[in-house]
């Protein structure tokens, strides 16, 4: 097969670590030829000269969305490829061979989130402008989406009326390297200090994320008495410095974004996960967090529940008082800890490996070969 692996519009946060981590894994399919676009931020954390000779990359430049089209077709044409995959949508482009996309745009799908509750009505109103311009593109270029949960795939079916498959986010290779060269690897963070509990939130500084409920948290954690805790961001320095003010700031730590093969030895330097989101489709914080054996606080909304299960302890996460409250409670329960953790290890078996995942992305993507062709 033929295919192209459109990354480039994969900048941030969980697509881009889906983008890497799927490209990775297809080094070792020998069987297809990939010609992988890549964005900037792709492009950074890809050595292309290790991979075999049956990759071709493709630097992608920064385009404004109305260039997109013009600019892939044409490196398309070049190629002729069997099937377009691109890792998430919208892309602005129609290839002319079959488009598989996929799909991870939470706000689209659940208008029941408490994020709505707290947007201003311009926001809501760009919002709506933004999914409708959105799922032009989407219903125009797609011949086929990807989510990342079942609850996903029914909502998106009955929106945009075309097939979609569920194929779940998981942890990526790098976890598993990591535990075979632990000790090799440097650390990220400085020292512990005593007592000093860390809380890791590995995210970007969307909205949606809800990292400003941090601040009001640590007053609250303060006011009880507890100085020991250390939430820990993978931020932007320009979103820390713009969401935490400088008397937070020996308590909200900030590493920027890091690269991926990095991530799980941030993991081992913290504590615990801290995930107080207000709306996601998946964020693969849970699976990693369960394989490096972390105990999760999580926002008690239904895509928490429905990928942690009982592995998971759960706050309010527009409450500080709660969400303090669940912190101190986790802290001083070494049993609880460990039930926890024990949980998890258990239920992220029912996650597929990230080489599961790509096999998964390349048979939907083979089913498609001579189908919708617009050649």
């Amino acid at each position: 097969m033929k295919l192209i692996i459109n990354a480039s519009l994969n900048y941030v946060g969980g697509g881009l670590q889906v983008a890497l981590s799927f490209i990775q894994e297809c080094a070792l399919i020998p069987e297809n030829t990939y010609y992988v676009f890549m964005s900037e931020n792709v492009s950074s954390q890809i050595d292309v000269t290790s991979y075999p000779t049956n990759f071709v990359f493709y630097n992608i430049p920064n385009l404004r969305f109305y260039q997109f089209h013009t600019y892939l077709s044409q490196i398309e044409r070049e190629i002729v490829p069997d099937v377009v995959f691109s890792i998430f949508g919208p892309v602005y482009w129609k290839s002319r061979a079959p488009h598989i996309m996929g799909f991870a745009l939470g706000h689209y799908l659940y208008s029941d989130s408490p994020f709505w509750g707290m947007v201003p009505w311009k926001d809501k109103l760009f919002w709506l402008i933004k999914k409708n311009i959105h799922f032009f593109f989407l219903k125009r270029d797609a011949d086929a989406f990807i989510t990342e949960t079942e609850d996903a795939t029914i909502r998106l079916a009955k929106l945009l009326h075309k097939p979609c498959f569920t194929v779940s986010n998981t942890y990526s290779r790098n976890f598993h390297s990591f535990k075979k060269d632990a000790l090799l690897n440097d650390k990220i963070l400085p020292n512990l200090e005593m007592d000093e509990y860390r809380l890791l939130s590995v995210s970007s500084a969307y909205p949606h994320k809800n990292l400003n409920i941090i601040l009001p948290v640590i007053d609250v954690l303060h006011q009880k008495g507890f100085f020991n805790f250390k939430f820990v961001l993978t931020i932007s320095q320009k979103e820390y410095l713009r969401l935490i003010p400088e008397i937070y700031r020996l308590v909200v730590v900030n590493v920027g974004p890091i690269p991926s093969q990095l991530v799980p030895q941030l993991y081992s330097e913290c504590h615990a996960t801290f995930v107080p989101s207000l709306l996601e489709c998946f964020t693969a914080n849970f699976p990693e967090a369960m394989i490096m054996r972390k105990p999760i606080l999580a926002s008690d909304l239904s895509f928490s529940h429905s990928i942690c299960g009982d592995s998971a302890l759960y706050f309010d996460p527009l409450d500080p008082i709660d969400i303090a409250n669940s912190i101190i409670k986790l802290y001083r329960n070494p049993s609880l800890q460990e039930k926890l953790v024990n949980n998890g290890v258990e239920r992220v078996n029912l996650f597929k490996t990230a080489a599961e995942r790509a096999e998964m992305y390349l048979k939907i993507c083979s089913k498609y070969i001579n189908k919708n062709v617009h050649f």
